[in-house]
């Protein structure tokens, strides 16, 4: 905690003013970040208009910039937090749950009687989740915008079918300028 205070610039009173311990201070490091990445995803989505899929393409775009502007924020959130005991863990799986249900949102539109069921979307933010976890984790997170196009695809894909998956992404990849 020392080390903590001195990097802040911040005596050990202060800090114990304001946190109770190296937890406290993590938690509410995840929680800022986490709340900045929702506000960020908004913003996002008050551009993308009602297509489901420009709608995906937008809140994937703006969570690749979050993690290039603020690398080491996005890894509180997506490598520290499952090194961080058991609170940790449960706020990264907080986090991929809270995820989930915007992908869900807009499928219907989709018309399809036969679309997966709800546990697809968690399975599917989980699983992109993990892959900038690794990202994140390799020091890639100036760089990380090169996923997009992949990452709609693999998104998209049990949605759409991969023929339309990988258009839609080239077309959201085009948009975004992430060709």
């Amino acid at each position: 905690m020392e080390r903590i205070c001195n990097e802040a610039g911040v005596s050990f009173p202060t800090f114990k003013s304001h946190y109770k311990d190296k937890e406290q201070v993590f938690l509410a490091t995840f929680d800022e970040t986490f709340r900045r990445g929702r506000l960020r995803v908004a913003e996002a989505l008050e551009d993308a208009g009602p297509d489901w899929a420009a709608r995906v393409a937008a809140t994937l775009a703006a969570v690749l910039k979050g993690i290039r502007e603020e690398p080491a924020s996005a890894r509180v959130c997506l490598v520290e937090a499952l090194t961080a005991g058991p609170v940790g863990i449960e706020r990264y799986e907080e986090g991929v749950r809270l995820c989930a249900p915007g992908l869900q949102e807009d499928r219907g539109a989709l018309h399809d009687p036969a679309a997966p069921a709800s546990l697809l979307e968690e399975t599917v933010v989980g699983g992109v989740a993990w892959v900038l976890h690794q990202e994140v984790a390799a020091g890639n997170s100036d760089d990380i915008e090169q996923l997009f196009k992949g990452l709609l695809e693999a998104v998209l894909a049990p949605y759409l079918g991969d023929r339309k998956a990988k258009s839609t992404a080239r077309k959201h990849a085009k948009a975004f300028g992430r060709s």
